[in-house]
């Protein structure tokens, strides 16, 4: 198929379906839009005869839409890589339903470099932000490339922890490039494109919506050479991911939490149902150096910018980048060890304000 056929056809096929499968699954030079497919292929199996004719009655529209789509991501400087080109991810052969198209701003190199995925809850405690943070610092360390879905929480730690460390990171997004969310996190996303990459399946123009963020996790699934759940409760969207990693057949590990950190309560399931282990993170580091030399001091300087900058009242994550004028995870990351140690916290939408003893 030429380009245009291809993305096309991924206009028209809802990521992550059954159809998907089945195109994606076609020889190179079959067309989908040909009337006597089914006579070309000979299929032993079913054949999606009603679907694959809504494909051809609609196929006027998905060219058209292909077309604007194209001229899109020129515009907004997106990169557009299909099946077949040369950098394009072959760990996605082992999805049931590979992508069939993937928009990417940044660097298009890092899709070919050692990954591995860290995920976590939205709504982690203090030590866990950090933890994921210190994490994604050890394995840049180790030359790997840090993946994760930029929402809040321990996705936005490991994604921080990988940058402040001087390495590169991944966001897989679950709507348009040219409509980041989560909206707050837009200071983030633009340092991880300056150094890394944002991806997504979904094409300019596509809200999130929460439908597409499971759909999207495969993806993060497929990326990485291996899987880590920093911090998750029981009922945690980090199952969906942890199911695609296990049936394609990836190493799956957990951070372990006392039984009475809730937030911790998924991993702890995990970890009985024989997920591999990690206290501290000195485990992902073998006999080549010692996690004590990996640990991120603070600067004192730095840190009281933070609390003079917070003593004024509350102070949202955009606001203190502007305040303290560093970089946004140099920030997130002192945040993060300032609410460990007890001298800040974080108030809901208000941001981060002093605790009493601060």
């Amino acid at each position: 198929m030429r380009r245009i056929e291809r993305l096309a056809l991924s206009l028209a096929v809802p990521p992550g379906s059954s159809l998907a499968a089945f195109v994606a699954g076609l020889p190179a030079d079959c067309d989908p839009f040909a009337a006597d497919l089914e006579q070309r292929i000979r299929p032993d199996g079913s054949f999606p005869r009603r679907a694959l004719e809504r494909l051809r009655q609609g196929a006027g529209h998905s060219f058209e839409l292909a077309r604007k789509t194209m001229l899109r991501c020129a515009d907004e400087g997106i990169s557009l890589l299909l099946p077949g080109d040369a950098d394009w991810p072959g760990a996605f052969r082992t999805l049931y339903a590979p992508p069939l198209a993937l928009y990417l701003r940044g660097d298009r190199a890092i899709l070919s470099r050692p990954m591995t995925t860290l995920i976590g809850t939205r709504f982690p405690t203090a030590r866990g932000m950090l933890l994921a943070s210190e994490l994604a610092a050890i394995l840049v360390s180790k030359k790997k490339c840090i993946v994760s879905g930029g929402a809040y929480g321990i996705d936005s730690a490991a994604h921080a922890g990988a940058l402040e460390a001087g390495g590169q990171t991944l966001a897989v997004l679950g709507g348009g490039l040219d409509r980041l969310y989560p909206a707050h996190n837009r200071l983030l996303f633009g340092r991880i494109a300056e150094s890394g990459a944002l991806v997504s399946e979904y094409p300019p123009g596509t809200p999130a919506t929460a439908w597409r963020f499971p759909v999207r996790n495969r993806l993060m699934a497929a990326l990485g050479n291996e899987l880590i759940v920093v911090q998750a409760p029981v009922r945690s969207g980090t199952h969906t991911t942890v199911v695609e990693a296990l049936a394609i057949g990836k190493d799956v590990h957990v951070c372990l939490w006392p039984p009475e950190c809730p937030a911790g309560a998924g991993c702890l399931r995990l970890a009985g149902l024989g997920a591999g282990v990690i206290i501290d993170g000195s485990e992902l580091l073998g006999d080549e150096t010692g996690y004590s030399q990996l640990e991120m001091p603070l600067s004192g300087e730095n840190e009281e910018r933070i609390l003079a900058a917070i003593r004024c009242g509350f102070l949202s994550l955009d606001a203190l980048v502007d305040a303290c004028r560093m970089p946004v995870e140099q920030v997130m990351t002192l945040c993060m060890r300032l609410e460990l140690e007890g001298r800040i916290r974080r108030f809901g939408s208000q941001g981060y304000g002093l605790t009493r003893v601060a």
